[in-house]
C-alpha cells in the first residue's frame, strides 16, 4: 500500500531542482499534490488528477495567498506543506561582496518565501489530517558556507528559526513543524561548480559516506516528515548531509 495514500499536499518550489524530485517522490508514494512554483515543472506523464502546478510567487503575499486557495481547491483540503521554494545568487558572497540586491532577494525567496507560504496554509492545514510543515534549510545555518554564501546561509537561519517558533506555537493544534538540511547536493547550484577537473572528487573526500547528496536523498527525507506514522516528530531538523555536519563537530 502506498505510504501517503490520500494525502493532499503542497510543495512550493516543486519545479526546481530538490523541489521536482519531493513531488516525484510524494506521487509515487500516492499523493495528491499542488506545485506552486514560478514556472512549469518538467515532470514526465504526470497524473493529471493527482497533480497541478500553480504559478505563483511565495515571496509576494498577493500571488501567494491566490495560488494556495487555488492549490487546496484542486487538492480538495491541505494536509501538509513543504517549502522547497528558494534560491542561491551568483552575487552572493562574503561580506563585503555580496551585492543588497542579492542579499535581498536572497532573505525574500528563502524567509520571507516560508514565512507567507506557512501563514497563508494556517488555516487550510488546521482541518487537515496529520497536518504538518516541512521547510527545506541547509546545513550551512548551523555551519556556516563553504562557499562564503553569506545571504544565503542567513536566509537558511532564518528558516531554522521559523521552524522552531512554529512547531512550538503549532503544537497545542495538531500541526508539526520539521526541517530538512542538504549537505551539498550533486546537482542544483553546486553542479555547475564540479566541472573543473578533480573538482568532485575533492568534493567527495570530505563525505564521510563517500558521495555528495543527490535531490532524492532530501526528497525521501521529506517523505518521511509528511507520513501520520511521524506524529510524535516536530521541532527536528533532519539532517542529510552523508555525515558531514558530524566530521565537523
Amino acid at each position: 500500500m502506498a505510504r501517503l495514500s490520500d494525502r493532499k499536499v503542497l510543495v512550493t518550489g516543486g519545479s526546481g531542482y530538490v523541489g521536482s524530485e519531493v513531488v516525484r517522490a510524494l506521487l509515487a508514494e500516492g499523493a495528491k499534490v499542488a506545485n506552486l512554483d514560478l514556472r512549469e515543472g518538467n515532470f514526465a506523464s504526470p497524473d493529471r488528477a493527482r497533480l497541478r502546478t500553480l504559478i505563483g510567487d511565495v515571496a509576494d503575499t498577493g500571488s501567494c495567498e491566490v495560488a494556495v486557495a487555488r492549490a487546496v481547491d484542486f487538492l480538495g483540503g491541505l494536509d501538509a506543506l513543504i517549502c522547497a521554494a528558494g534560491v542561491m545568487l551568483t552575487d552572493d558572497g562574503e561580506l563585503g561582496r555580496v551585492s543588497e540586491k542579492a542579499w535581498d532577494g536572497t532573505l525574500s525567496a528563502n524567509a520571507k518565501g516560508a514565512w507567507l507560504a506557512a501563514t497563508h496554509s494556517l488555516r487550510w492545514l488546521r482541518g487537515g489530517s496529520h497536518p504538518s510543515i516541512t521547510f527545506i534549510g541547509s546545513i550551512a545555518a548551523d555551519r556556516g558556507s563553504t562557499t562564503s554564501q553569506l545571504a544565503y546561509s542567513v536566509s537558511k537561519g532564518a528558516v531554522a528559526a521559523l521552524t522552531t517558533e512554529l512547531a512550538v506555537s503549532l503544537a497545542p493544534v495538531g500541526i508539526r513543524v520539521n526541517r530538512v538540511s542538504p549537505g551539498p547536493l550533486h546537482g542544483g547550484v553546486l553542479g555547475s561548480r564540479l566541472r573543473e577537473p578533480g573538482a568532485k572528487e575533492r568534493r567527495e573526500l570530505s563525505v564521510p559516506v563517500g558521495r555528495l547528496g543527490e535531490a532524492q536523498d532530501v526528497a525521501r527525507a521529506c517523505v518521511f516528515l509528511v507520513e501520520s506514522t511521524a506524529d510524535y516528530v516536530t521541532g527536528i531538523n533532519l539532517v542529510v548531509d552523508g555525515g558531514i555536519s558530524v566530521r565537523l563537530i
